[in-house]
């Protein structure tokens, strides 16, 4: 909401629209622009906030997952049974925040780019 009133209430003009898109196969790259022409077009909008597109996630997306889980894992194990002698359960805890951190802002994004050929590929 706005914060404003008018005539004693509540002034609201936000919306919120979810759109699910089934896109063809080998028109990904056909989506993606119109996508792309899409979400500069819908900013000159008076009241837009803002756009969050969730691609689907596909067999693919869990093997990177994975293959990102995997090291990250691997490296915290090493370096707090190396340098941290903690309960089990705080090493479960700290495990699990590297872990999510290591995977959000380093690794799918890292991996994704990487990998985008295989992932989105323009010729199916």
């Amino acid at each position: 909401m706005d914060g404003r009133r008018l005539e004693g209430k509540q002034s609201s003009k936000e919306v919120t629209e979810v759109i699910t898109r089934n896109i063809s196969a080998g028109h990904e790259r056909d989506y993606d622009d119109w996508l792309r022409c899409f979400m500069i077009s819908e900013r000159q909008f008076p009241g837009y906030i803002g756009t969050t597109v969730i691609a689907p996630g596909g067999r693919k997306m869990a093997i990177v997952s994975f293959i990102g889980a995997y090291r990250i894992s691997l490296l915290a194990q090493y370096i707090l049974g190396l340098y941290l002698r903690l309960s089990p359960l705080l090493t479960n805890i700290l495990m699990t925040v590297i872990l999510v951190v290591g995977l959000t802002y380093f690794a799918m994004p890292l991996l994704s780019r990487l990998l985008r050929r295989w992932l989105y590929p323009t010729n199916v």
